[in-house]
């Protein structure tokens, strides 16, 4: 999947909407983007997942972490995904964390989120070719012929490529 931006703040603005947009499709409530939270934490994306239990509700809320690089992420912002987790159960147990990295994430991260996931499983990693799936579920990226026929019928040139 490519995000095309002008810099990287319109790049992870747009990859943060798309991920507004396929957690709201997907029934997730209270989605909001650039989220700041005590102590000047800023949280890419939260939102929370509500599941009827017969005559209550509940509330499980979700952290992320939404990063367009053009490389795989590295450590840091794996460590810096798992820190603003750590300091969110602190107040809310229950919260679930998810980095989602569109060009995917390298070595050492995907070994470390193997072995933390063998004990907990509210921690994802989601990378592009997953979100660029469940966006076309959603609707909101189309097929590539799609958006050829758009991009040809507004601005009356043909794409190549």
């Amino acid at each position: 999947m490519l995000v095309l931006g002008v810099t990287a703040d319109d790049k992870g603005a747009q990859l943060e909407s798309l991920v507004k947009s396929v957690l709201s499709a997907q029934g997730h409530v209270r989605v909001r983007t650039n989220f700041v939270v005590a102590g000047g934490n800023e949280l890419d994306i939260v939102a929370e997942r509500e599941s009827e239990l017969l005559t209550q509700t509940q509330v499980t809320p979700i952290v992320g972490e939404a990063k367009a690089y053009g490389s795989p992420l590295t450590m840091p912002k794996w460590h810096a995904l798992l820190g603003k987790l750590l300091i969110e159960r602190a107040s809310r147990h229950t919260t679930v964390g998810v980095l989602i990295a569109l060009n995917g994430v390298n070595g050492h991260v995907a070994g470390s989120y193997a072995a933390l996931k063998q004990h907990d499983a509210a921690v994802s990693i989601i990378d592009g070719g997953d979100l660029l799936m469940r966006a076309h579920a959603s609707g909101e990226v189309a097929d590539e012929d799609v958006a050829r026929s758009a991009i040809t019928a507004q601005f009356h040139r043909e794409v190549r490529g």
